[in-house]
C-alpha cells in the first residue's frame, strides 16, 4: 500500500501541509491512527518530506498495533498459568492491573524506540548551549547545528531503534558518509562526526537507558567499520624538541607583547591555545602554590586545580615568567594579544629560525628555504611535547618527581595520551626539555 493514497499534500504559508484522508484510512482499517496523531501537520519543506513523515507515523502505528495484539495473546496465556494463584486468594483485579501496567510500559518503550532522533534535538541543544551538560564553544555549536540541519530529514529522521542493531546502525553511518563524500575529505572530520553522534546517543541513553544499548553503540561506532577508506590521513601531533622549546622562550622574552607566562604554560603544562587566551593571572595562587582553572575555561567544563608540585620547577618557572611580564595584576590576561596575533607571531619567529624548526624529511634532508606552516608540520607542538616528555619521565622507574596521574591532571587529559605522544622523541630529550624550567637556565635564555 502506497502511503500517498492515504494523505493529501499541498502548499501553505509555512511550506507544505499534510492531511490524512479519513475515508482512505477507514478502507484500510486504519481509522484508529487519528486517535494518536493530528489529522493535519504543517511545516514541511517539500512534498517528499511530508510523505516521509507520514510513512514514519504509519510504521510506528502498525508496530504499536502489532505489539498490542502480541501482548493480548500473551495476556491470555498468562491468565491461564495464574489460574492456581486465583484459587489461593490472589485478587483478579490485582492481576489485571499488573498485566495492564506491563503492557502499557512495553508499548510506550516500543513507541519511543520508533521516535526519530530529530525529536530529541531541541532538548539536546538546550543542554549543550545552556551549560546543563558540558557546554559547547560557539565554534562547536555552529558546527554541530550545521550538521543537524544538513541531516535533519535523513540521518536524524531515523528512529532510535536503528541504533539497537549493529548492522543497521553502521549502514546509517556509511550512507551519511556517502552523501558527504565531496566535503568530508579527512579522517579527522569523519572521526569527529562519529564522536558527536555517539555523544548524542549517549546523552539519549542517559535520559532513558532502555532505549540505547551502550555495548551495541560502541560496536556501531567503530571507526574502521563506518569511516570510508582512503580519506586524507590525520596530521600527527609533533612534539617540540628541547632546542625548539628554548627558542620559543627566547621569542617570548624578546616579544613586544608580554607573553612569557603564556609560553611557559603552553610548554610546561600543555595548555590548550584556545583556552589559554581566556585565562587571567588570577588562576595562579602564589600563596596556595596552585593553579585553578574555572569550569567555563576548561576543556571538560569543570573546575580543576593542581599544585605547583605536580611538575618539578613549575613554581620557579611561572614566577620567572610573571616577573618577565612586568608582574601583572590578577585580572590581567596571561596572553594579552588575541589568538590569531599570537599564532601569527609564533609562525613568523619559527620561519626566521628555520635552522632550528625545519623538519627533516624521509630522505634525511632539511629544506631551510621552504616556508614552515606549523599547523601542518608542527601540530600541537607544545602540548604534544609536554605529554610526550612528561609520559616518558613518569613511566620511568627513577624518582624524578613526575607521575602519570600528575601529568594527566595538569594536561586535563586522561584519555588521549597516545594521540599526543611523539614516539620519535627520547628519554634524554625529555630530561633536557624539562631542565629548561630551572631558574638558572631561564635566566641564561633571557640574557
Amino acid at each position: 500500500m502506497n502511503v500517498n493514497s492515504l494523505i493529501s499534500v499541498g502548499p501553505n504559508r509555512r511550506g507544505y501541509k499534510m492531511r490524512w484522508k479519513k475515508k482512505a484510512l477507514e478502507r484500510e482499517k486504519l481509522a484508529a491512527l487519528l486517535s494518536t496523531t493530528p489529522q493535519e501537520q504543517y511545516g514541511f519543506k517539500t512534498p517528499e518530506d511530508a510523505a516521509n513523515a507520514a510513512e514514519r507515523i504509519l510504521t510506528d502505528y502498525r508496530h504499536r498495533t502489532e505489539l498490542v495484539e502480541e501482548h493480548q495473546f500473551n495476556q491470555s496465556v498468562v491468565r491461564y498459568h495464574i489460574g492456581e494463584a486465583l484459587e489461593h486468594g490472589l485478587e483478579e483485579s490485582r492481576i489485571n492491573r499488573v498485566i495492564s501496567n506491563a503492557l502499557a510500559d512495553a508499548i510506550k518503550l516500543t513507541s519511543e524506540s520508533q521516535t526519530p532522533l530529530s525529536d530529541y534535538w531541541s532538548e539536546f541543544w538546550r543542554d549543550h548551549t545552556s551549560g546543563v551538560s558540558p557546554k559547547w564553544s560557539k565554534r562547536n555549536a555552529r558546527r554541530w547545528l550545521g550538521l543537524y540541519k544538513q541531516e535533519r530529514d535523513i540521518f536524524f529522521a531515523l528512529p532510535v531503534s536503528t541504533f539497537g542493531d549493529v548492522a543497521t546502525g553502521r549502514d546509517a553511518f556509511r550512507r551519511m558518509f556517502e552523501r558527504h563524500s565531496d566535503g568530508w575529505k579527512s579522517h579527522n572530520t569523519a572521526r569527529s562526526v562519529v564522536s558527536f553522534i555517539r555523544n548524542y546517543l549517549l546523552w539519549l541513553e542517559g535520559k532513558n537507558p532502555d532505549l540505547i544499548n551502550v555495548v551495541v553503540l560502541d560496536a556501531i561506532c567503530r571507526l574502521d567499520a563506518v569511516v570510508p577508506k582512503g580519506l586524507k590521513k590525520e596530521q600527527e601531533n609533533f612534539a617540540a624538541a628541547p632546542e625548539m622549546a628554548q627558542s620559543l622562550i627566547e621569542w617570548a622574552v624578546k616579544s613586544e607583547w608580554k607573553i612569557c607566562g603564556a609560553v611557559i604554560l603552553k610548554l610546561f603544562t600543555g595548555a590548550r591555545t584556545n583556552l589559554l587566551h581566556q585565562w587571567k593571572w588570577s588562576i595562579v595562587d602564589w600563596d596556595k602554590k596552585a593553579i585553578t582553572i574555572p569550569k567555563g575555561q576548561s576543556k571538560l567544563k569543570r573546575t580543576y586545580s593542581f599544585s605547583f608540585d605536580c611538575i618539578p620547577h613549575l613554581e620557579q618557572a611561572l614566577r620567572w615568567a610573571w616577573e618577565q611580564d612586568g608582574k601583572p595584576e590578577p585580572q590581567e590576561p596571561i596572553a594579552p594579544c588575541c589568538q590569531p596575533k599570537f599564532t601569527n607571531m609564533k609562525k613568523a619567529w619559527i620561519n626566521e629560525h628555520r635552522e632550528i624548526f625545519a623538519v627533516i624529511d624521509s630522505h634525511g634532508q632539511m629544506d631551510l628555504h621552504k616556508e614552515i606552516k606549523p599547523i601542518e608540520t608542527h601540530k600541537n607542538m607544545e602540548r604534544a611535547a609536554f605529554i610526550t616528555y612528561g609520559a616518558k619521565l613518569a613511566l620511568n622507574a627513577d624518582d624524578n618527581g613526575f607521575t602519570r596521574d600528575n601529568v594527566a591532571l595538569v594536561a586535563e587529559d586522561e584519555q588521549s595520551w597516545e594521540s599526543y605522544r611523539d614516539k620519535r622523541r627520547t628519554y634524554k630529550q625529555a630530561e633536557e626539555y624539562f631542565a629548561l624550567m630551572r631558574i638558572e637556565n631561564l635566566q641564561k635564555i633571557a640574557r
